[in-house]
Formats: structure tokens, C-alpha cells, sequence
């Protein structure tokens, strides 16, 4: 063996090393989402009986319609995650779930859209992992940082072609010109020891040919900093 064979060969023995550890970790969380999402299915019956026994506590149908339409958002947010469970990759989807439950424990207001199967590309699940574990903590940590901006929205899409990622939070007042800075080694307006997640995601994009974008848009009369990836599948 030649020491170029030798040091790939290196390479992917530490990677396979990675994935191993990663299934290990996150589809007990996975699990964790099945066991909590089962568990809930018992109590459905006793929720349709207590929307449907409503009418008898209420006096006029404006009530009535109020009291339901609280009951099932309360339901709604208490099962938020439940969409996360799907026929995709489990160690990804035990990831989100873990990181998703923090969030929300934040008081950070979610939205997501997770459409997944096994996230086949180029790309170590392990790499997919770091990208969108820098990529969630750089938002937690921008709307920690601002009292009055709590919106955070989480994409990850797959096509038959390419693998879309998404995560966008709320802003204020960032200057377009220092957006690239956000990608700088060391770079922070967070304090000292930080700067290293949104380098750290434009290295990984480099090493792995991944497409990078970062924005700011204005949805939903709000101002949000955006970052997606675009992972192109192999023909």
C-alpha cells in the first residue's frame, strides 16, 4: 500500500467510526420520539370525548367554538414534534428531535418541515450532523441575544437529485455587508469563544462541494437571517 492509500484508508476508518457512534446516540433518541408519540396515542380517545362533551359546559356557540378551537391548539403545540416521524434517516431525525425538544424549552417558536429518506450523497451522515448541529446553535444563540425575537424556521428537504437544508431566525438590523464576516474564522458578536459554528459550516461546504447561501429576507413582517444548503446528489 502506498502512503496515499494508507492515509485514505485512515479516513475512512475514522468515519466509519463516526457513523457508528452517531447511530448509537441518536436512534435512542429516535426511539424515544416513537415510545412518546405511541404513548399519546391512548389518550386520543379521551381527547375527542372532551372536545365533543364541550357543548355541555358551554352556553352560546361562540363559546363553544372559542373553547374547542383553545383545546386543540393547546393539543396541537403539546405534539408538535410528532411530524418528525417519518420513514428517514434515524440518526438525523433523533438529532432534530433532541435539538428541536431544546429549543422549544427555550420558548423559541418552531417551524419546521422535515421531509427525508436516507439522505444518500457524498456527504457522511456524521458531516450532515455537524452541519446542521452549527447551523440550529447559531440560531438558538442570535435569538437568546434579542428578548423580543423568538421565531426560528428548520428546512431539510430531499429530492431525487439534491438534499435542501434550511435554518432561518429572526433579526434585527443586520448590515448585508458583514455577511461574509459571519463565515470568518474567530468571527463573533456573541462574546469571546465563539465564531466558530457558521466556519466551521463553510468549511465542511468547501471540503464536500456543498452549495452555500446566506441572506436576509423579509417574511411575514419580520426580518430573518438565512442560511440554506444545497447538497447535489452523484448521477
Amino acid at each position: 500500500l502506498t502512503i496515499l492509500e494508507i492515509g485514505k484508508h485512515k479516513v475512512k476508518v475514522k468515519e466509519a467510526e463516526a457513523e457508528l457512534r452517531l447511530h448509537k446516540l441518536y436512534e435512542e433518541s429516535f426511539k424515544s420520539l416513537i415510545d412518546d408519540i405511541s404513548a399519546r396515542q391512548h389518550e386520543f380517545d379521551n381527547h375527542i370525548n372532551a372536545i365533543y362533551s364541550q357543548h355541555m359546559i358551554y352556553h352560546t356557540y361562540e363559546e363553544l367554538t372559542q373553547g374547542q378551537k383553545q383545546y386543540c391548539d393547546q393539543l396541537i403545540q403539546e405534539n408538535s414534534l410528532n411530524k418528525l416521524l417519518s420513514n428517514g434517516n434515524s440518526v438525523v431525525l433523533g438529532f432534530l428531535y433532541g435539538k428541536f425538544l431544546n429549543a422549544e424549552k427555550s420558548g423559541i417558536k418552531l417551524n419546521y418541515r422535515v421531509n427525508i429518506r436516507n439522505l444518500e450523497s457524498n456527504v457522511p451522515t456524521y458531516k450532515m450532523v455537524e452541519l446542521l448541529g452549527n447551523l440550529l446553535n447559531n440560531a438558538v444563540e442570535a435569538l437568546s441575544s434579542e428578548e423580543k425575537l423568538s421565531r426560528m424556521g428548520v428546512f431539510l428537504l430531499e429530492y431525487d437529485d439534491s438534499i435542501e437544508m434550511e435554518v432561518r431566525n429572526e433579526c434585527i438590523g443586520i448590515d448585508y455587508s458583514k455577511i461574509q464576516d459571519f463565515f470568518k474564522k474567530g468571527y463573533s458578536e456573541k462574546g469571546k469563544r465563539r465564531g466558530y459554528g457558521l466556519y466551521n459550516v463553510k468549511q465542511i461546504c468547501e471540503n464536500y462541494n456543498i452549495r452555500l447561501q446566506c441572506s436576509i429576507e423579509n417574511e411575514m413582517d419580520a426580518e430573518w437571517f438565512v442560511v440554506k444548503l444545497n447538497i447535489r446528489k452523484p448521477l
